[in-house]
């Protein structure tokens, strides 16, 4: 997870005060092959967390995110006229055995990624949870069992996989991007394409847009290749914009 890198880049003592993360993904034949090959590419609308869930759409995208550094941001603060700010506050990432394509379906690798960046927040300040969901119920699955098996089955769930598809490199910092101007506009996105719980795990799947004051959300990712990440963003107020 390059936000995670980029958060200890910009680390007390650091002789850099920022740090920009782009990232692109563009359709071509070589995605889509890889894609199809894993059996992950579906012909119709991706139905994430959903009964009918067969795969996902592969998408297109390109996100850039400019990550400041604490120090740096205190001697700024108060000449930015901006409602509020978007901190970094906890990142985690947790591999799991991957052997033939196959990972671990009770999502343990996952759960732990969360549990350990949810010691720096309480489970009520929690907006929202972003996660990816492909469409695919062994992977939505995962990841639902690991929401719930963290304790966190009562915190609204989003997906924008539905919106714009899958683009594998740019897909977790476009995610966080929503995720932060989402906690900013008070607002939780809602989630395309699912209609009918189609996975274990009792997790509440947003589909309307609602409201939300509450300042913290958590973006997960159950990973291919056994690399399960969770990034926690909490949002603080600006008292010196006019």
């Amino acid at each position: 997870q390059a936000q995670i890198v980029a958060n200890r880049l910009l680390c007390k003592g650091s002789p850099y005060d920022f740090a920009v993360i782009i990232g692109v993904e563009l359709i071509s034949m070589f995605t889509v092959f890889l894609l199809s090959q894993a059996g992950l590419v579906s012909n119709k609308p991706v139905r994430p967390f959903d009964v009918e869930g067969n795969g996902t759409n592969p998408g297109e995208s390109a996100s850039c995110a400019i990550f400041v550094s604490e120090v740096r941001f205190q001697k700024d603060k108060k000449h930015l006229n901006m409602p509020c700010f978007i901190k970094f506050k906890g990142g985690a990432v947790m591999t799991d055995p991957c052997k033939g394509g196959s990972f671990d379906t009770k999502g343990q690798a996952l759960q732990r990624a969360i549990q350990k960046v949810m010691t720096r927040e309480n489970a009520r300040s929690l907006s929202f949870i972003n996660a990816h969901g492909v469409g695919l119920t062994v992977i939505d699955n995962t990841t639902s069992i690991a929401i719930e098996e963290a304790g966190l089955r009562r915190v609204p769930v989003n997906c924008f996989e539905g919106s714009f598809g899958h683009s594998s490199g740019s897909t977790s910092l476009m995610n966080s991007i929503l995720g932060a101007k989402s906690l900013e506009e008070g607002i939780i996105l809602p989630t395309l394409g699912y209609r009918n719980h189609g996975v274990d795990g009792r997790i509440q799947i947003v589909t309307t847009v609602k409201t939300s004051n509450k300042n913290s959300f958590l973006n997960v990712s159950t990973g291919f290749g056994g690399v399960n990440a969770a990034i926690l963003y909490t949002k603080e107020k600006n008292h010196h914009a006019h």
